[in-house]
């Protein structure tokens, strides 16, 4: 019965076990808008989360709004994890391919991992950026 289960899946599923619900749909709001609002507890699990994807481009460039001002990720983790109350995610406005330097809008940040996977795969040549 499972086999048939899986055979019958047409749609790509993606099984992240032990990350809750709240914590997806807050990455998926910052990958796709540039921004999103976590609580306190949710904070080090979106970071865990987007650490264990690889999105190592979009933590690099991962900045907080909290109370106390903006500041870097690096910053806020080793200073004020432990602030009460919500705080904003929001990337830099631009990313950039590690291996060949194309910048890309915050908003893209998919399509930059993507892109920057591909460029690894490749040795790092140079790939022809596709028209939007």
């Amino acid at each position: 019965v499972l086999r048939d289960l899986l055979i019958s899946v047409t749609d790509p599923v993606l099984i992240l076990p032990e990350v809750e619900l709240n914590t997806v749909w807050c990455m998926l709001d910052l990958l796709y808008s540039g921004r999103c609002v976590a609580s306190q507890q949710d904070r080090s699990k979106l970071v865990n989360l987007l650490s264990s994807l690889g999105l190592a481009t979009v933590l690099d460039n991962l900045e907080i709004e909290a109370q106390n001002g903006q500041q870097s990720l690096q910053d806020h983790l080793g200073n004020t994890i432990s602030e009460k109350g919500s705080a904003t995610f929001k990337l830099s406005p631009e990313l950039d391919c590690k291996v060949c330097g194309v910048k890309f809008h915050a908003r893209q940040a998919v399509e930059c991992f993507f892109h920057e996977r591909d460029c690894k795969g490749n040795s790092g040549k140079s790939l022809p950026l596709l028209s939007k």
